[in-house]
């Protein structure tokens, strides 16, 4: 059995969420996207923010589902209390922050967002949108054929 050798190749995919602040769920967890194994979280994510939040002190974490916020962010974005500003040709929200390099991510942990007021409490927001996007490195197989050896 042939196949082609750069089908197994790592490929980036971004995923994006549009958030607001009435979002089901936004406080306790929105999933942003449901791995595979052998996926890897990439920082070259990055969050934009159209309409500004209210409230207090709003910040987004994106962290695995069931997680504690701020110990296990994959990503922090503070700021979320003002509108973007173009940075080159794109928005982005100036005060984001990675908490690790690249990192391998597993196929039953989704990945989720929560927005909170910075100590883990309600930011009582009542406006306020946010389109967060992350990076993944996915080795899965376009055709959904498994490698020689694999099998």
């Amino acid at each position: 059995m042939s196949y082609d050798p750069y089908e197994f190749q790592p490929q980036l995919v971004y995923h994006v969420l549009n958030v607001a602040f009435d979002t089901p769920g936004i406080l306790t967890g929105v999933r942003v996207l449901e791995p595979s194994v052998g996926d890897v979280l990439v920082p070259l994510g990055w969050v934009s923010v159209p309409t500004a939040w209210d409230g207090t002190t709003p910040v987004l974490h994106v962290l695995p589902e069931g997680g504690t916020v701020v110990t296990d962010d994959f990503m922090t974005a503070s700021g979320l209390d003002a509108a973007d500003t173009a940075i080159g040709a794109n928005h982005w929200t100036a005060n984001i922050a990675f908490e690790g390099k690249s990192i391998m991510i597993g196929g039953d942990t989704p990945i989720v967002a929560i927005v909170d007021d910075g100590a883990g409490g309600d930011p009582e927001c009542s406006v306020g949108e946010a389109r967060i996007v992350v990076a993944v490195a996915s080795s899965r197989s376009t055709s959904g054929r498994v490698p020689q050896g694999e099998e």
